[in-house]
């Protein structure tokens, strides 16, 4: 216990010994221990182990971070079996795979006014305030409903919230083709709003799912391949959309492919929730503790106030920098027509450059960021990018749009890799739900409001895209402002942004530093435990030098 103690504080895991247990582990392919025959563990009740072997305890291999996603999992264990950690199991790709389909229709159907601008305007007389409204009473529900929605995570599970949500967003499209098919403007607002109330929400519970199944490894790389497909989504739309309005000069059939598109992902969620429940049955009936994949608590708004200012300024940074992002793609058709004298199918064509791009590069720059760290920097990085790409559309229209549409991808796929991951660095697991609840929340009130600047500041005659563009580079500019104050306090927080989440080889000198740190501490705490229990000292002693020995010979 005492070593076992003091490894874990330090982020170390004791080395393995040759335990039965372990050694049963080993042979059977499992990373956890058998179940202990209840009528043969008498001494074990009585008297538990001094030094526990790393394979009978898989929570000793994670490091700091995954541990603490771990102990709200394990304090519900109150026969104390052994726990089967969703985050060590290979069962987690499975559930990505899965999942990422959620990610990809939601995105599809979410830019299909998008990609029908202009033929939405024309058929149904509509001004550029009232196209812009097909987005903004999107979010407008979204500035309070995430928040709730996180609660519901954290309430019921993230694969169930999940399920809710994604069968709102389909619900929402059916509805939008049908008021598209009867003419009806006010039926599609309402639409567009039932898409809303599941949109942002199920984004919170994919936030939640992932940051749980991939605690302490691959969060960086699983949220930026859940985005890169959502992006992906983004992409199809843009090409996929406007042809197949072409067929027929048809939107609702158009809107009704959407519609398709997201039972196929409903079929895929509902499937991944029975293999998760079968799974979980599984490991139950061979003795497993199975800790449910959310915290359990309920969340109140009191919450909040535990977030430091590290998960604030993430907060505002997320507002600007999407703020000069997702409302760019509702007026990006009709800039690279007006400015560059582009066609219809070829301004979308060219607008799903930064998608395609980010859907590309989005699981590299994941893995990288989990890798390396440096998640402050990396933000710092991205935002400048943004301002250049948008500078260039303001300034530069000399040169062709694909060389700043390739830089808004790359920055964006940046930026999504580090802000992500970041909240799970800064916030309690058990508030992760409310944590990702909140910043989409308060996302979804820039994202309400932007657009409706943009569709004012289109109305200035010739130069309307240029004011919409000085306002994207100032908003990309307060962007690196606070990305920068956020590396300066993290620095001075211990840098926990900066941190890799995927840890690296030592080498020589740390590991025999740690060796000897580590036997220095183990004879330390025995020689005090001799002193309260004489009874055990043979025990202790021969066990101490096992391990030394062990630590000695790696």
């Amino acid at each position: 216990k005492i070593v076992t103690a003091k490894t874990r504080s330090q982020g170390m895991a004791p080395r393995p010994t040759k335990t039965p247990t372990a050694m049963h582990a080993q042979q059977n392919g499992h990373g956890y221990p058998p179940p202990q025959n209840p009528n043969n563990n008498a001494s074990v009740q009585n008297q538990q182990p001094l030094l526990q072997s790393s394979a009978s305890d898989p929570n000793l291999h994670l490091n700091k971070e995954a541990r603490k996603s771990t102990a709200t999992e394990v304090n519900d264990n109150p026969d104390n079996k052994p726990v089967y950690y969703r985050s060590k199991s290979c069962f987690r790709w499975i559930v990505l795979f899965l999942s990422c389909w959620a990610m990809f229709g939601s995105y599809y159907c979410y830019d299909n006014p998008t990609a029908l601008n202009t033929q939405i305007q024309d058929k149904y007389n509509l001004s550029d305030t009232k196209y812009a409204l097909l987005y903004s009473v999107y979010s407008f529900p979204n500035v309070i409903l995430p928040l709730f929605g996180g609660g519901l995570v954290d309430k019921i599970g993230a694969e169930t919230s999940l399920l809710i949500f994604l069968t709102l967003v389909t619900i929402g499209q059916a509805v939008f083709a049908f008021a598209a098919s009867i003419n009806s403007y006010p039926l599609m607002l309402v639409a567009r709003t039932i898409y809303g109330l599941g949109g942002e929400s199920l984004c919170v519970a994919e936030s939640a799912l992932l940051a749980v199944y991939f605690a302490g490894s691959e969060v960086a790389f699983a949220m930026g391949l859940n985005l890169s497909l959502g992006r992906a989504g983004s992409s199809l739309n843009d090409f996929a959309t406007v042809r197949i309005y072409n067929i027929k000069d048809s939107i609702p059939e158009a809107l009704w492919a959407g519609f398709l598109l997201l039972c196929i992902c409903l079929a895929a969620t509902i499937i991944m929730i029975v293999l998760d429940r079968v799974s979980a049955r599984k490991k139950e009936a061979e003795g497993y503790f199975v800790p449910q994949a959310h915290s359990g608590e309920v969340v109140q708004l009191s919450d909040i106030k535990e977030f430091n200012a590290q998960y604030w300024l993430l907060t505002i940074s997320c507002i600007v920098v999407y703020g000069c992002v997702l409302p760019f793609n509702n007026i990006g058709g009709n800039l690279l027509q007006s400015q560059y004298g582009y066609s219809k199918t070829q301004s979308n064509s060219y607008l799903a450059i930064p998608y395609l791009v980010s859907a590309f590069c989005v699981p590299f720059f994941g893995y990288a960021c989990d890798v390396i760290g440096r998640r402050a920097e990396l933000l710092v990085v991205s935002t400048t990018a943004l301002a250049v790409a948008h500078f260039c559309f303001a300034f530069v229209t000399s040169i062709s749009p694909l060389y700043p549409l390739i830089c808004m991808g790359i920055a964006y796929s940046i930026y999504a890799s580090a802000i992500w991951p970041s909240i799970a660095l800064v916030v309690k697991e058990s508030k992760l739900g409310t944590a990702y609840g909140f910043i989409t929340a308060v996302q979804n009130g820039g994202l309400a409001l932007f657009p409706i600047i943009v569709s004012k500041l289109t109305t200035n005659g010739d130069k309307k895209y240029f004011y919409v563009e000085i306002f994207f580079l100032g908003l990309a500019g307060f962007g690196i402002l606070i990305g920068l104050i956020l590396y300066c306090l993290d620095y001075k927080r211990g840098a926990p942004l900066s941190k890799p989440s995927i840890k690296r080889g030592k080498n020589k000198e740390e590991k025999e530093d740690e060796n000897e740190s580590d036997k220095e501490n183990i004879k330390t705490k025995l020689l005090d435990d001799d002193k309260n229990n004489a009874d055990t000292n043979i025990s202790l002693q021969v066990q101490y030098e096992e391990q030394e020995e062990i630590i000695t010979n790696e």
